[in-house]
């Protein structure tokens, strides 16, 4: 009888999953100079932040991470080694800004069909950094995820927004020739999401004038924070020189294979960081 009752409870946990589908949590987090919260900082201050980094990605537990302003490959290892069965799969490499301090990173308990990492030009008026992506096979679905860090607003909101604008622009073309080799591939309809810091909040006036979500919109982008109330979707905390604001986001374009469900800014991660991490469900 007990040999049954396990049999059957094996059955009904099966039969459920076809029915409801798996799930995994993607979770984006600007971890602020990682390791340490500095350019330079003393091995105190970088063992402080790299335990409670570690502290609170074990409660977030994420399938797929992204993660802004890393210093570099070994200190991406370092940050996700804490979550059984995550791996590293894309890091940045971009040349000559910030000390190499702010990279990229795309970490995952699955491995990607592909990824890669697209460094932006370095002329005048050029954005600094660039994004990584990878593509996933998730169930019947593919999943294709972008990691972008867009301009940042020091200087004036006014000086930066053309260049989160270009960098949109030249995100939406990789999109539009990563959809076409798909479709050649005949691997079908991809759910496209692009997720990271952004640098700009679309529900904030002061950025009225910025093009970015526009452009996304136009490009069938969705927002996912669109329906949290403003309070709940504030992902970076004022500091007295600026108020609260929602930088940290993910746009995505729907398909029928992966549903996007429960997005979610971690209050209390900003211990860790000037950011709070956002994560949301991809049902599959």
């Amino acid at each position: 009888m007990k040999a049954f009752l396990v049999y059957l409870a094996a059955v009904n946990v099966a039969s459920l999953s076809a029915v409801f589908g798996e799930t995994q949590t993607l979770t984006t987090w600007n971890l602020e100079w990682f390791p340490g919260r500095n350019p330079a900082p003393d091995f105190a201050h970088e063992a402080i932040q790299i335990s409670q980094v570690h502290e609170e990605l074990e409660q977030l537990a994420p399938d797929i991470l992204l993660l802004q302003e890393v210093r570099d490959a070994e200190s991406a290892e370092l940050a996700v080694r804490i979550l059984p069965g995550m791996k590293v799969q894309v890091v940045s490499d971009f040349p000559g800004q910030f000390g190499n301090g702010q990279q990229l990173v795309i970490a995952s308990k699955t491995d990607p069909i592909e990824s890669g990492t697209v460094s932006f030009p370095r002329f005048r008026g050029d954005p600094p950094r660039g994004f990584v992506f990878a593509r996933y096979q998730l169930g019947d679905g593919q999943l294709l995820v972008y990691n972008v860090h867009l301009k940042s607003n020091n200087g004036g909101i006014a000086e930066n927004i053309p260049k989160r604008e270009i960098a949109i622009r030249r995100f939406l073309a990789h999109c539009e020739k990563m959809k076409e080799r798909a479709r050649k591939a005949g691997s079908g309809d991809l759910t496209i999401i692009l997720g990271g810091d952004y640098n700009s909040d679309p529900s904030d006036p002061r950025f009225a004038a910025e093009k970015s979500t526009a452009l996304l919109n136009d490009a069938g982008f969705r927002w996912a924070l669109r329906d949290l109330a403003p309070k709940d979707r504030v992902t970076w905390p004022g500091n007295g020189t600026y108020p609260d604001a929602c930088l940290d986001h993910f746009f995505y374009v729907p398909s029928k294979q992966i549903e996007i469900l429960e997005p979610k800014v971690h209050f209390g991660t900003e211990r860790v960081s000037d950011h709070r991490a956002v994560s949301l469900k991809l049902k599959f």
